[in-house]
C-alpha cells in the first residue's frame, strides 16, 4: 500500500495493518463502507416532519445496508475514484534519488567520524612542524639527510592511517546506502501489477492492482500475490494457505481464516497470530477466497 507521508490520510486503522487483525468483520464492514471522502447522496425530497427520528432512523438503516452491500457488491467507481484522491495509489513511494556526493557527505555526519577528522588534522599539522624542522636540520647537516628522510615518512603515518579508515568507512557506509535502495525496488517487484477486484457488484479481472483502495473487495487464488494489507472475508474452499516468508523468513505457511474466527487478542499480536489478515506481496499456496483492502 501507499507509504506513510504527511500529506496522504491514514486509512481508518492507523499506518499499520495489525489493528484490523482484532476489529470485528461487522466493524470493520461499517467501517470502510462509510469514508469521509466518499460522494454524499442526494437529499430525500420528501424529508420526514421529524428531523431526528428521522436521522436517527437513517443513519442506522443506511449504516447496516451500506455494510452488507460493501461485502456483496463492493465499492462504485465514484467510491473508488474519491478514495484514491484521498489515500493515494497502492504502491510502495520511491523516494527521490540522492546524488553520490551527498551519500558521502551523510557518512561524516557522525560525531564520532567529525571527531577523527578533527585529530587527523590535528596530526596532520603537527606531523607538518616537525616535517619543517626535519628538513632544516638536513640542510644544515648534509649527513643526517638519509635519517631526516625517514622521520619525514613516519611523522605522517599516523594522519594518513586515520584518513584511510574514514575513507573506507564512507565507502562501506555509501554501499549500504545504494543496497538499501535496490532493496526497495526488490520489495516493488513483490507487489503484483494485476488484482481481481469487485466493483459496482461486478467482478473486474485485470485490474491495476495501484487502483486498489481501503474498502475494495478482492479475490484471489492459487498462485497470486496478494495485492495489498486485507481482511479475509470469506473462503470458497475449505482452507487458504498464504506463503508469508517474505515477512517472517519462516519456511511454513500459514492458513488463514475468515471473518471473525481468526480474529487476534489485541493488536500487538505478532505477524503469525494474524490469522484473518493477508499482507500485500505475500504469495498463496493453496485455497481461494475473497478479501477486504483495509491498506
Amino acid at each position: 500500500a501507499a507509504a506513510a507521508d504527511p500529506a496522504t490520510p491514514a486509512t481508518p486503522y492507523g499506518p499499520t495493518s495489525a489493528a484490523v487483525g482484532c476489529v470485528p468483520t461487522a466493524d470493520l464492514l461499517a467501517t470502510l463502507s462509510a469514508d469521509p471522502s466518499d460522494p454524499k447522496p442526494d437529499p430525500d425530497p420528501d424529508p420526514d416532519p421529524d428531523p431526528e427520528s428521522q436521522a436517527q432512523a437513517s443513519s442506522s438503516s443506511s449504516s447496516s445496508s451500506s455494510s452488507s452491500s460493501l461485502a456483496r457488491t463492493g465499492l462504485t467507481t465514484a467510491q473508488a475514484l474519491a478514495r484514491r484522491e484521498r489515500y493515494g495509489p497502492n504502491a510502495l513511494d520511491r523516494p527521490p534519488a540522492r546524488a553520490l556526493w551527498r551519500l558521502v557527505a551523510e557518512q561524516f555526519e557522525d560525531r564520532l567520524v567529525q571527531i577523527l577528522l578533527a585529530v587527523a588534522a590535528l596530526s596532520g599539522i603537527f606531523s607538518y612542524v616537525e616535517l619543517r624542522q626535519a628538513a632544516a636540520e638536513a640542510a644544515a647537516s648534509a649527513s643526517a639527510s638519509a635519517a631526516a628522510a625517514g622521520e619525514m615518512l613516519r611523522a605522517f603515518v599516523e594522519p594518513l592511517v586515520i584518513l584511510t579508515i574514514l575513507v573506507l568507512n564512507a565507502a562501506v557506509g555509501v554501499w549500504q546506502s545504494r543496497s538499501a535502495e535496490g532493496s526497495l525496488e526488490a520489495l516493488k517487484r513483490l507487489q503484483p501489477e494485476l488484482a481481481e477486484v469487485l466493483r459496482d457488484g461486478q467482478w473486474r479481472d485485470g485490474t491495476d492492482a495501484t487502483e486498489l483502495v481501503p474498502g475494495d473487495v478482492v479475490s484471489l487464488r492459487v498462485g497470486d500475490r496478494v495485492p495489498a494489507d486485507a481482511r479475509v472475508l470469506r473462503l470458497r474452499t475449505s482452507a487458504l494457505s498464504v506463503d508469508e516468508g517474505s515477512l517472517t523468513g519462516e519456511s511454513a505457511t500459514v492458513q488463514k481464516l475468515p471473518g471473525d474466527e481468526g480474529l487476534a487478542p489485541d493488536a500487538g499480536s505478532p505477524l503469525q497470530d494474524l490469522r484473518a489478515v493477508v499482507f500485500g506481496g505475500t504469495m498463496v499456496t493453496s485455497g481461494s477466497g475473497t478479501a477486504l483492502v483495509v491498506r
